[in-house]
């Protein structure tokens, strides 16, 4: 095979031989910029899905802390009959909307996660449903009997509790997409 070769590279002009010599160690920054340029491209859309992961997960919990601040709040207002504990339930009221959207919107690729993120928008909903319902009776504003208060919070702590598991699930597939394909996935795949 070097045999054939060296005829043939003997007999190229000087100008050609010249061009080869000199190509060759270009070459090699050529093809290592290149393949830095795709691993860094790599790297920065890694870099963007941990961060969209990380964000997912934090406004998830947001939900779940407006509501537990909401709940507390308002039986806070329950206890001592003081409407300034009501204060963190109004601020929920004014910012789980916006929260709630924004899950929606960051899930819109995974399924799963989407109907994770309308599950935890109804029961945000029936939630705070639940403790407005639930000042109307203390407050005296609704006909309700007494014996209601009791069935409002089993339903208000029902609702917060399923609201809690699923903001859960959320956030253990949002970590488990973080640490990347198990390795039964890396074995089915090739």
């Amino acid at each position: 095979m070097i045999s054939r070769l060296t005829p043939s590279w003997t007999n190229l002009p000087l100008r050609g031989t010249d061009l080869v010599v000199v190509a060759i160690p270009f070459s090699a920054p050529l093809i290592s910029g290149a393949s830095f340029a795709v691993d860094e491209r790599e790297q920065r859309d890694a870099n963007e899905w941990v961060v969209h992961s990380l964000v997912v997960r934090n406004t998830a919990g947001r939900v779940l802390c407006y509501q537990t601040d909401a709940v507390a709040s308002v039986r806070g207002d329950l206890l001592t009959g003081d409407a300034d504990y009501l204060a963190p339930s109004q601020q929920a009221n004014q910012d789980l909307p916006a929260t709630r959207s924004t899950i929606e919107t960051l899930v819109q690729d995974n399924p799963d996660q989407i109907a994770r993120a309308q599950h935890i928008g109804d029961l945000s909903r029936q939630n705070m449903s639940y403790l407005t319902q639930l000042q109307k009776i203390v407050s005296g504003s609704s006909n309700d009997p007494p014996a209601d208060v009791i069935q409002q919070l089993d339903n208000d702590q029902t609702a917060l509790n399923g609201l809690r598991d699923t903001v859960n699930a959320m956030q253990t597939t949002e970590r488990s997409e973080l640490r990347g394909p198990s390795t039964s996935d890396r074995l089915v795949r090739p």
